[in-house]
């Protein structure tokens, strides 16, 4: 039996051991953290985890928590509060003279709050340790702007729209629900080209070939994406 037969068991072993230590070294950092260790930051931050919650989504509340005691001031205590809320997405917050705090929220999904979740949310906050002194709340769901996508493409020989509208469709709907504050039209434009088609023209957002800028406290959605033949 050659030398490094024998060896072999206990260079695995070490191997083994390396990795291990190292899990644990990266376990010590929050945006690394997962499972029981995650919660353990938790404990750390006074911050529990909400029944059912993924390690994701716990771990982006614990960074907001962690950021918040770095600085101050009611934006972070009523996203961090809001987040406290099962199935709460993005939180837009904002306030209006005199004391007025808004709250716009989307759900996990990322689509506008449901009646029941603005409800839900606006319980949460209006908690007397969830609450500014003096401050008026009011939640929301977040306002969708509504966006129609029509264009046309030429195909090559042997392709159909059936292949490739999905295609555009599905790429489209996938940058439109990542943007916030605007929808450039060159990047839809863009979106036309996929395998198979040979040439594009006539591509609108509602109409236009202007971007269209999205609001604070609102959301971009593909309400329809109507892809014909040239």
């Amino acid at each position: 039996m050659e030398p490094y037969d024998l060896e072999y068991p206990l260079a695995e072993e070490i191997s083994e051991q390396q990795q291990l230590r190292e899990y644990h070294f990266l376990q010590g950092f929050l945006s690394w953290a997962d499972g029981e260790f995650l919660d353990a930051h938790g404990v750390l931050l006074g911050l529990k985890r909400n029944e059912g919650e993924n390690d994701e989504s716990y771990r982006d509340r614990l960074i907001a928590k962690a950021v918040e005691e770095e600085g101050s001031g009611a934006e972070y205590d009523y996203t961090r509060w809001t987040k406290e809320v099962a199935n709460v997405g993005e939180v837009f917050v904002w306030g209006e003279p005199p004391n007025t705090v808004r709250i716009a929220i989307t759900d996990a999904t990322g689509a506008p709050a449901s009646a029941d979740l603005v409800t839900a949310v606006q319980e949460h906050v209006n908690r007397p340790d969830k609450h500014h002194m003096n401050d008026q709340v009011i939640v929301s769901a977040a306002t969708a702007i509504n966006l129609s996508i029509t264009g046309q493409v030429e195909l090559a020989a042997g392709t159909t729209l059936d292949q490739v509208a999905p295609q555009i469709e599905a790429g489209i709907r996938e940058y439109i629900r990542t943007q916030r504050e605007r929808v450039l039209y060159s990047e839809v434009h863009r979106l036309f080209k996929v395998q198979g088609v040979v040439d594009y023209r006539n591509v609108l957002i509602n109409g236009s070939t202007d971007n269209v800028t999205i609001p604070f406290g609102s959301i971009p959605v593909a309400a329809s994406v109507e892809v014909t033949l040239l």
